[in-house]
């Protein structure tokens, strides 16, 4: 309705991510901190934005170089997939098909405006690995609070189902976000900073289009959403070992996501505080 109501055109490339953007922002922006004060309690704005990691962009060039280089990791595998699918149907596999498996630009402008729509994984990152994360971290080990997370970062898939698309898409799409959710969640913890996993989740929804084009084109529905699932499952726990390769290397130990001290009702409610 506000989109309309500045006069944003239908077909603008922008009009997207204003639509589900805008509200996301104001939910991350101004209802998480000043409504409901997660994800650690009333705090300045500037505290809160450190608190979620938003800020944390320390040591810059290591971040980006986790960033870029999962995303890689992903997107190669990914195409992978399209090829060992190639390679089942029988049919001969060129160098040019591989070429043509990892040609990115179909989706870059003017081919695809993919690039704008997809900057909303920003909010989904400041959600889930921002906000939600550290609210299991506060009560749960890494391990199970990184699992609960990515839990519920499925379930919000299925949103989805109230797209026209195939209902079978929206229902795989909350399975296949649940292993790569576990993998975002141990790189916000290695990284203690938001910009790998904002960098990975835009890079690899901008550019799956274009490793899994042929794929797409080919198979049923059900075929992709399998596929889809498995390398969510297979890619998983190499994302994880390469990300805890990396900061051994060159982040340092230091620089790892330390959970808040668990906060005990009953006992801040009722003992005496010690000078």
């Amino acid at each position: 309705i506000l989109a309309n109501l500045i006069g944003i055109p239908s077909q603008a490339p922008y009009r997207s991510l204003i639509v589900a953007g805008l509200p996301q922002a104001l939910g991350l922006f101004i209802l998480a901190p000043f409504v409901f004060q997660v994800p650690a309690g009333k705090q300045s704005y500037p505290k809160f934005l450190q608190e979620i990691r938003l800020i944390q962009l320390k040591p810059f060039l290591p971040l980006l170089i986790l960033g870029i280089s999962c995303a890689a990791i992903w997107l190669f595998t990914s195409g992978l997939c399209t090829i060992l699918y190639r390679l089942d149907q029988g049919f001969p596999l060129t160098w040019r098909f591989i070429k043509n498996v990892y040609n990115l630009r179909i989706s870059l402008p003017p081919y695809s405006i993919g690039y704008i729509s997809n900057l909303t994984t920003i909010f989904e990152e400041i959600g889930t690995r921002g906000i939600l994360l550290p609210l299991f971290l506060r009560k749960y080990k890494p391990q199970k609070a990184i699992t609960f997370s990515a839990i519920l970062f499925g379930l919000g898939h299925l949103l989805n189902l109230i797209n026209p698309e195939p209902k079978i898409w929206a229902i795989g799409m909350s399975l296949w976000a649940i292993p790569y959710g576990i993998f975002y969640g141990h790189l916000f913890i290695k990284s203690n900073s938001l910009l790998p996993c904002i960098m990975v989740h835009y890079l690899a929804n901008t550019f799956i289009g274009s490793v899994g084009a042929y794929r797409d084109q080919n198979a049923s529905i059900e075929l992709q959403v399998i596929m889809i699932i498995l390398h969510s499952v297979a890619a998983m726990p190499l994302l994880i070992l390469w990300v805890k390769f990396y900061s051994s290397k060159w982040l340092s130990k230091h620089d790892e996501y330390i959970p808040k001290p668990r906060f005990n009702q009953r006992r801040e409610l009722h003992e005496p505080l010690i000078p």
